[in-house]
């Protein structure tokens, strides 16, 4: 048994706006919540449509996907102030191919951005684009090398497989709060691709619990005698963190590694400890870097005395005299470095994963223009859906609004949108020579039946009294098949 879903109506405010409904022309065409003009539930869904909006468009679309199979036909009541057939309805396929993260579209491609942890489910592309950058490395203080940028990983066509789920694992930025050492920054992982995080920049203090770490990129050496040299990357994910050659107390810090370039060396007052360079993939610009496109920048060196080095493009943090800036959440930025002992470090940018895909054009699987033929009146439309196949309407994602003719304002409703129970798969049984069936799940709500048009109903009855998952519950054979009452008990579905 599946459920279709297309929209609730159960809303809390009469006249609140359908946020669920995306309009192409949200001046023109709009939709909210109507509790009084409705046939059933607490709500209908009421559109409003004025004379510009002719071919405009509201869609909703929904997850889980919604499965057809087998149901031939679907009823919803109308009521318009206009006769005749001015809008078009229409069940289709998305063309998203997967499932996960922040969900976009951009210049024919769909995007998943995954800022924090989850999964990624292909649903009908078999290769996908990814990005996958590991948190960035905390700045350190006590003139302070800046941290190095989360190690970064880039697949073009990286394969997958349909209807496979895949744990995606988002790094955070390595934090430092003022008492323990600075702390690398977190993996992120995608399907074998494990971006290092970025290592932390060196603290003054001239000790070996000082010095820099190595990570997706290094962190960059202080300007304290004996933690000078800035650490290593990984190989094919970033770069070294900037040495302080001299160690000299008066020197800034050297900077974090950053993916596409070693972190700066400081030599002397005023100079040049900045944060590695990121890399840019303008592909991605649409939906994170800072600047736009540019991830794991190294964090720039602090110094004290004056003259900090700048966090490298990618979101890594300026070094300071004071507190280091953090790196920009979810590029991988490395953190900058503080100035003096005891102050705040700048903490690392969290992590990023971005899949891409060509977009999959949307599937129209079945569409339906009604008529209205007395304003005003609820009518009931019957959608036939038989002659389309099983496995084109198996897995519906989108109900899709239309105005075909806007030469007089229009304002409609559309109610039985809501839920109705489809079975699929029943078992049947005789007992005392009556016809009996098995349904897996209830809710204690008004509930129509779709797709048994061979069938009379009327009433259930419970056996046991209970309304329980399993139970048999009997159909009696009368005149109306319209809506079933369920009266009594309620099921978590």
């Amino acid at each position: 048994m599946a459920t279709l879903i297309i929209d609730d109506f159960e809303y809390a405010t009469d006249g609140a706006a359908q946020l669920a409904y995306v309009s192409d022309a949200p001046a023109n065409l709009q939709v909210y919540s109507e509790a009084t003009i409705k046939t059933q539930g607490s709500y209908s869904l009421k559109v409003v449509a004025d004379t510009s909006s002719i071919n405009k468009t509201l869609t909703h679309t929904f997850s889980p996907v919604i499965d057809l199979t087998g149901v031939n036909n679907l009823k919803i009541d109308m009521r318009s102030n206009r006769t005749g057939s001015n809008v078009k309805l229409t069940l289709g396929k998305s063309g998203v191919s997967g499932t996960g993260g922040d969900i976009s579209h951009s210049g024919g491609y769909t995007y998943h951005t995954f800022k924090t942890s989850g999964t990624f489910t292909p649903t009908g592309v078999t290769s996908v684009e990814v990005l996958v950058v590991a948190g960035g490395g905390a700045g350190a203080n006590y003139d302070g090398g800046g941290g190095g940028a989360g190690g970064l990983l880039y697949d073009a066509t990286h394969a997958v497989t349909i209807s496979t789920p895949y744990t995606v694992t988002i790094g955070a930025g390595g934090v430092y709060n003022g008492s323990n050492w600075p702390q690398n920054g977190g993996d992120s992982i995608f399907d074998g691709m494990d971006a290092v995080g970025g290592g932390v920049g060196a603290q003054g203090g001239g000790g070996s619990e000082y010095l820099s770490s190595v990570g997706g990129s290094g962190g960059g050496g202080s300007a304290t005698p004996g933690s000078g040299t800035g650490s290593a990357g990984t190989l094919g994910q970033g770069n070294k963190g900037g040495d302080c050659a001299s160690g000299d107390y008066y020197n800034p810090a050297g900077g974090g590694g950053g993916a596409g370039g070693v972190g700066g060396d400081s030599t002397n007052l005023g100079g040049d400890g900045h944060g590695g360079i990121g890399l840019e993939y303008s592909q991605f610009a649409s939906v994170g870097g800072y600047p736009a496109g540019w991830f794991a920048g190294g964090g720039g060196g602090g110094s004290y005395f004056g003259g900090a080095g700048t966090g490298g493009n990618g979101g890594g943090g300026n070094g300071s005299g004071d507190v280091g800036d953090a790196g920009v959440v979810n590029t991988g930025g490395g953190g900058g470095g503080a100035g003096a002992d005891g102050l705040p470090t700048g903490i690392g940018g969290s992590g990023v994963v971005i899949i891409r895909y060509a977009d999959v054009a949307p599937i129209i699987v079945s569409e339906i223009t009604p008529n209205i033929v007395v304003a005003n009146q609820f009518q009931t439309i019957n959608w036939d859906i038989s002659a389309i196949a099983d496995g084109d309407k198996n897995s519906i994602d989108q109900f899709i609004i239309t105005i075909l003719d806007a030469s007089a304002s229009n304002t409609f409703y559309l109610d039985y949108t809501g839920e109705y129970w489809i079975i699929t798969s029943t078992v049947w049984n005789k007992i005392n020579n009556q016809t009996m069936i098995t349904l897996s799940c209830f809710k204690n709500r008004d509930t129509r039946l779709v797709g048994l048009d061979n069938f009379l109903f009327k009433s259930m009855i419970f056996l046991n009294g209970n309304l329980l998952i399993g139970d048999i519950y009997e159909l009696l054979k009368v005149e109306d098949k319209s809506v079933i009452n369920i009266l009594v008990g309620a099921v978590d579905c």
